[in-house]
C-alpha cells in the first residue's frame, strides 16, 4: 500500500478512458476523450483533470480538487453540453478549481464570475461563464461545468 505522501500520476490517452486513483495521493488526467476519472477512496487526495472530451469526474473519500486547465475543456454551445461532470462534490472539503481559465467567483456569468443554475429536472447545478471571445458567423461557446445534484 502506498504512503499517503508519496503521489501518482495517473494519464489517459487520446480516446475515451476510465482511470480509477489509489489509495494514496493522485493527479489523474484524462486528456483527449470522454474519460471517466475516479478519485481514490484511501487517506490521500486526489486532483481530477479531465482535458478534452465530454468527461465523468468522480469524488472519492477525502478531499478531492476538480480542475479545468482550458475553457474549451468544458463548454456548451449551439450542438448541446460537452461539459464535465462532477459527481459526488462535497463544498465541505472538495475543490473546484477555475483559476486557469480566469474565473474566481460567482456572480451574473461576467468578469470572472460565474453564474450558478440549478436544472431540477436533471438534478444538476451549472456555473456558467458568458465571458467569450464572438467571431461573426461562429457558434459562440460559453464555458460550464456541472456538478451532479443541488
Amino acid at each position: 500500500m502506498p504512503s499517503i505522501t508519496e503521489r501518482t500520476d495517473w494519464y489517459g490517452t487520446a480516446k475515451s478512458d476510465a482511470i480509477n486513483g489509489n489509495d494514496g495521493n493522485n493527479i489523474l488526467y484524462g486528456n483527449a476523450g470522454n474519460d471517466v476519472l475516479t478519485a481514490g477512496e484511501g487517506d490521500g487526495v486526489s486532483v481530477l483533470i479531465g482535458g478534452e472530451g465530454k468527461d465523468r469526474l468522480v469524488a472519492g473519500s477525502q478531499s478531492d480538487t476538480f480542475r479545468v486547465t482550458a475553457e474549451s475543456d468544458s463548454y456548451y454551445d449551439s450542438t448541446g453540453g460537452h461539459s464535465d461532470l462532477i459527481v459526488g462534490f462535497d463544498p465541505a472539503h472538495d475543490l473546484l478549481d477555475l483559476t486557469a481559465v480566469g474565473y474566481d467567483g460567482l456572480g451574473h456569468g461576467y468578469g470572472g464570475r460565474l453564474e450558478l443554475i440549478y436544472n431540477e429536472a436533471l438534478d444538476r447545478t451549472y456555473l456558467r461563464g458568458y465571458d467569450y471571445d464572438y467571431t461573426p458567423g461562429g457558434d459562440p461557446k460559453l464555458f460550464q461545468v456541472a456538478l451532479q445534484g443541488d
